[in-house]
Protein backbone atom coordinates (compact mmCIF):
# COMPACT_ATOMS: atom_id res chain seq x y z
CA UNK A 1 0.00 0.00 0.00
CA UNK A 2 0.71 3.62 -0.64
CA UNK A 3 2.24 5.77 1.99
CA UNK A 4 -0.83 8.00 3.66
CA UNK A 5 0.07 11.45 1.93
CA UNK A 6 -1.19 14.30 4.04
CA UNK A 7 -3.85 16.43 2.84
CA UNK A 8 -3.99 20.01 1.78
CA UNK A 9 -6.48 22.06 2.98
CA UNK A 10 -6.60 25.49 1.73
CA UNK A 11 -8.50 26.22 5.11
CA UNK A 12 -8.41 24.97 8.34
CA UNK A 13 -11.57 25.36 8.78
CA UNK A 14 -14.43 22.95 8.75
CA UNK A 15 -18.14 23.36 7.81
CA UNK A 16 -20.05 25.34 10.38
CA UNK A 17 -22.77 24.27 12.65
CA UNK A 18 -25.34 25.77 14.20
CA UNK A 19 -26.18 24.68 17.38
CA UNK A 20 -28.83 26.63 18.93
CA UNK A 21 -30.39 29.93 18.08
CA UNK A 22 -32.26 33.13 20.01
CA UNK A 23 -35.99 32.10 20.92
CA UNK A 24 -36.82 35.49 19.69
CA UNK A 25 -37.12 36.71 16.39
CA UNK A 26 -35.40 40.19 15.16
CA UNK A 27 -38.88 41.78 14.40
CA UNK A 28 -42.14 40.94 16.49
CA UNK A 29 -45.17 39.43 15.52
CA UNK A 30 -46.91 42.45 16.45
CA UNK A 31 -44.17 44.84 14.90
CA UNK A 32 -44.99 42.74 11.31
CA UNK A 33 -48.56 42.66 11.85
CA UNK A 34 -48.71 46.24 11.95
CA UNK A 35 -46.79 47.17 9.31
CA UNK A 36 -48.81 44.72 7.19
CA UNK A 37 -52.24 45.76 8.43
CA UNK A 38 -52.70 42.69 9.43
CA UNK A 39 -55.47 42.41 12.13
CA UNK A 40 -56.34 39.34 13.14
CA UNK A 41 -54.61 36.72 14.81
CA UNK A 42 -55.18 33.79 12.15
CA UNK A 43 -52.20 33.85 10.50
CA UNK A 44 -49.64 34.02 13.45
CA UNK A 45 -47.80 30.94 12.92
CA UNK A 46 -47.43 31.39 9.33
CA UNK A 47 -46.09 35.17 9.50
CA UNK A 48 -43.59 33.64 12.60
CA UNK A 49 -42.38 31.31 10.16
CA UNK A 50 -42.23 34.11 7.14
CA UNK A 51 -40.28 36.31 9.82
CA UNK A 52 -37.44 33.46 10.23
CA UNK A 53 -37.07 32.85 6.84
CA UNK A 54 -36.62 36.33 6.04
CA UNK A 55 -34.20 36.57 8.75
CA UNK A 56 -32.21 33.67 7.25
CA UNK A 57 -32.21 35.05 3.71
CA UNK A 58 -30.73 38.34 5.54
CA UNK A 59 -28.07 36.51 7.07
CA UNK A 60 -27.16 34.40 4.67
CA UNK A 61 -27.29 37.32 1.69
CA UNK A 62 -24.92 39.53 3.90
CA UNK A 63 -21.62 39.64 2.91
CA UNK A 64 -19.28 37.67 5.17
CA UNK A 65 -21.08 35.95 7.28
CA UNK A 66 -23.67 37.81 9.26
CA UNK A 67 -25.77 37.25 12.19
CA UNK A 68 -28.81 38.96 13.13
CA UNK A 69 -30.20 37.26 16.34
CA UNK A 70 -27.58 35.80 18.75
CA UNK A 71 -26.81 32.23 18.05
CA UNK A 72 -24.13 29.59 18.86
CA UNK A 73 -22.02 27.99 16.22
CA UNK A 74 -19.78 25.40 16.55
CA UNK A 75 -16.77 25.57 14.42
CA UNK A 76 -14.39 22.04 13.22
CA UNK A 77 -10.81 23.01 12.88
CA UNK A 78 -7.96 20.59 11.52
CA UNK A 79 -5.32 22.24 12.62
CA UNK A 80 -4.30 24.77 15.27
CA UNK A 81 -3.44 28.63 14.42
CA UNK A 82 -1.70 31.93 14.89
CA UNK A 83 -4.70 33.87 14.40
CA UNK A 84 -7.77 32.34 13.18
CA UNK A 85 -10.81 34.48 11.76
CA UNK A 86 -14.65 33.24 12.90
CA UNK A 87 -17.08 33.18 9.94
CA UNK A 88 -19.79 34.87 11.54
CA UNK A 89 -19.95 38.65 12.79
CA UNK A 90 -20.40 40.47 15.33
CA UNK A 91 -18.86 37.92 17.41
CA UNK A 92 -20.28 38.54 21.20
CA UNK A 93 -17.80 35.55 22.64
CA UNK A 94 -16.00 32.64 22.30
CA UNK A 95 -17.43 29.80 24.36
CA UNK A 96 -14.93 26.90 24.55
CA UNK A 97 -11.84 25.51 22.69
CA UNK A 98 -12.57 21.81 22.92
CA UNK A 99 -9.82 19.50 20.87
CA UNK A 100 -8.66 15.83 21.20
CA UNK A 101 -5.28 15.28 22.74
CA UNK A 102 -3.09 12.69 21.66
CA UNK A 103 -4.53 9.98 23.79
CA UNK A 104 -8.03 10.79 21.77
CA UNK A 105 -9.26 12.63 24.91
CA UNK A 106 -11.65 15.19 24.58
CA UNK A 107 -10.47 18.12 26.59
CA UNK A 108 -10.91 21.99 27.23
CA UNK A 109 -8.26 24.62 26.02
CA UNK A 110 -7.92 27.14 29.07
CA UNK A 111 -9.07 30.73 28.09
CA UNK A 112 -5.08 31.53 28.89
CA UNK A 113 -3.51 30.09 25.95
CA UNK A 114 -5.80 32.26 23.16
CA UNK A 115 -6.72 36.06 23.46
CA UNK A 116 -10.30 36.92 21.73
CA UNK A 117 -10.80 40.31 19.60
CA UNK A 118 -14.51 40.69 19.33
CA UNK A 119 -15.24 43.40 16.58
CA UNK A 120 -18.36 45.41 15.45
CA UNK A 121 -20.52 43.94 13.25
CA UNK A 122 -18.36 45.13 9.98
CA UNK A 123 -15.29 42.77 11.06
CA UNK A 124 -15.27 39.34 12.04
CA UNK A 125 -14.24 38.27 15.57
CA UNK A 126 -10.64 36.93 15.46
CA UNK A 127 -9.04 34.05 17.94
CA UNK A 128 -4.87 34.68 18.17
CA UNK A 129 -2.29 32.48 20.03
CA UNK A 130 -1.63 34.18 23.24
CA UNK A 131 2.12 35.37 23.49
CA UNK A 132 4.19 32.95 25.01
CA UNK A 133 2.01 30.31 24.74
CA UNK A 134 1.90 26.95 22.64
CA UNK A 135 -0.92 24.90 21.54
CA UNK A 136 -1.20 21.62 23.29
CA UNK A 137 -0.67 18.53 20.56
CA UNK A 138 -3.95 17.12 19.17
CA UNK A 139 -4.79 13.52 18.00
CA UNK A 140 -3.55 13.33 14.47
CA UNK A 141 -6.28 11.06 12.98
CA UNK A 142 -9.03 12.93 13.51
CA UNK A 143 -10.00 15.38 10.13
CA UNK A 144 -11.15 18.33 12.72
CA UNK A 145 -9.93 17.28 15.99
CA UNK A 146 -10.64 20.95 17.33
CA UNK A 147 -13.85 22.41 18.36
CA UNK A 148 -14.50 26.34 18.88
CA UNK A 149 -18.02 27.28 20.42
CA UNK A 150 -18.90 30.61 19.76
CA UNK A 151 -22.05 33.01 19.85
CA UNK A 152 -22.24 35.51 17.39
CA UNK A 153 -25.46 38.22 16.61
CA UNK A 154 -26.11 41.75 16.56
CA UNK A 155 -28.49 41.88 18.84
CA UNK A 156 -28.01 40.98 23.16
CA UNK A 157 -30.34 40.32 25.82
CA UNK A 158 -30.10 43.19 28.39
CA UNK A 159 -30.99 43.21 31.91
CA UNK A 160 -32.43 46.33 33.65
CA UNK A 161 -32.07 47.24 37.16
CA UNK A 162 -34.55 50.12 37.50
CA UNK A 163 -33.86 51.00 41.13
CA UNK A 164 -30.14 51.91 40.17
CA UNK A 165 -30.88 53.02 36.13
CA UNK A 166 -27.96 50.53 34.94
CA UNK A 167 -28.35 48.43 31.68
CA UNK A 168 -26.47 45.06 31.57
CA UNK A 169 -25.78 43.72 27.78
CA UNK A 170 -24.81 40.35 27.92
CA UNK A 171 -22.04 39.09 25.79
CA UNK A 172 -22.16 42.44 23.34
CA UNK A 173 -19.86 45.54 24.52
CA UNK A 174 -20.93 49.26 23.27
CA UNK A 175 -18.77 52.21 22.65
CA UNK A 176 -19.58 55.69 23.68
CA UNK A 177 -21.92 57.19 20.92
CA UNK A 178 -23.32 53.79 19.91
CA UNK A 179 -26.66 54.23 18.70
CA UNK A 180 -29.08 51.20 20.95
CA UNK A 181 -32.43 50.48 20.49
CA UNK A 182 -34.88 48.55 22.86
CA UNK A 183 -37.91 46.58 23.00
CA UNK A 184 -39.80 43.77 24.07
CA UNK A 185 -39.90 40.97 22.53
CA UNK A 186 -42.02 38.12 24.47
CA UNK A 187 -43.45 39.27 27.88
Amino acid sequence: AAPRQPMFRADIRGALRHVSHAGALAVSVGLAKTAGRIETDDDDNWLVGELKRAERYVENMAQGGFQIMPATFDLPVSEWWQLLTLPRKPLQAVSSVKYFDINNAEQTAAATYYNVFASDFRQPGTIELAPGQTWPDVEDERGYPITVRFIAGCLAPVTVVAATDVFTSTGRRFNDDDLVRFWNSGG
